[in-house]
């Protein structure tokens, strides 16, 4: 059951208990699997895909103070992998 509130709507953690039937813990974060189902519940309830995967105008994206985002991204994967 989604609960909400009257100023605020769902919660990601009402809306994660309503689809998993347990509330958000550490636990989550400790298996991607789920960390990813999370993310793509809150993602698609929240309608928010279309900001997370697209730029506002006149923003640059990565950011020009990050010119290695690439090989960060690369190293992080393999470093997450092992």
């Amino acid at each position: 059951m989604v609960t909400t509130s009257p100023t605020h709507g769902p919660t990601p953690g009402s809306i994660w208990h309503g689809v998993a039937g347990v509330p958000i813990t550490d636990d989550l974060l400790e298996w991607p699997p789920d960390l990813f189902a999370f993310t793509e519940i809150i993602l698609k309830r929240s309608e928010a895909y279309r900001f997370a995967l697209s730029s506002c105008a006149g923003m640059e994206w990565p950011h020009c103070r990050f010119p290695k985002w690439t090989d960060a991204i690369e190293r992080t994967a393999r470093d997450w992998s092992e």
